[in-house]
């Protein structure tokens, strides 16, 4: 059995000593054997959820990461966070949800990983700038000294799947796309386009594939 000196890792004060047999207590509550609570404690966070296209892949992708931890000989930990994107989180009140996120994530992350003493951090956040440095921000803030942010962006690399329903649109999409700012809603807001009830349902159908965003 392969055992870790924790001496100066962050996790030692949840699970080394006399002192913290109550901490180690909820660990094999969570069925970790010893061996396994000797380990280094990697938080894998995740803004996987069912809110935006980028990020409703990324649990499936932390859980293949967890598996990488393990076998490099950690011990990961699995959270998750919250995200809101601007593709629906726009033209109504939810616009003022969109930049407090960033500060939203990165406190749940900075609490997580304070709270547990994780020694590091493997980050998945979608496609957004603010999610990708606000996981980067929760491990920053602070002495957390030990812990290195690591992320996923997964993207931008959309297809345009476009098929017109009716008639040949596409002579207009540079011109729709550039007005709409990859946003169909905006474009079928617009008369004088003259966008009809058929190629507006095809606009709202450009690809925007799970994990991925345009």
């Amino acid at each position: 059995m392969i055992r870790f000196d924790k001496s100066k890792l962050p996790s030692r004060h949840v699970s080394v000593g006399p002192e913290r047999a109550p901490h180690r207590s909820y660990y094999y509550a969570m069925g970790l054997t010893e061996e396994e609570i000797g380990r280094p404690f990697v938080g894998v966070a995740s803004a996987g959820n069912d809110s935006a296209p980028c990020n409703t892949t990324l649990d499936a992708q932390a859980d293949a990461a967890r598996i990488g931890v393990n076998e490099a000989g950690g011990m990961p930990r699995r959270f998750n966070t919250i995200t809101v994107t601007d593709g629906i989180a726009m033209g109504h009140q939810g616009m003022k949800a969109s930049l407090v996120s960033r500060d939203c994530i990165a406190d749940s992350v900075e609490l997580s990983m304070r709270g547990h003493c994780y020694d590091a951090l493997i980050g998945f956040a979608g496609t957004a700038t603010r999610e990708l440095v606000a996981m980067n921000d929760g491990v920053q803030r602070g002495d957390l000294t030990a812990a290195k942010a690591i992320w996923a962006k997964w993207g931008p690399l959309a297809r345009y799947c476009w098929r017109p329903p009716i008639r040949d649109f596409r002579p207009r999409m540079k011109e729709v796309l550039k007005l709409q700012g990859l946003f169909p809603s905006a474009a079928c807001r617009e008369p004088q386009l003259g966008v009809s009830d058929d190629e507006r349902a095809a606009i709202a159908r450009i690809c925007h594939e799970q994990g991925l965003l345009p």
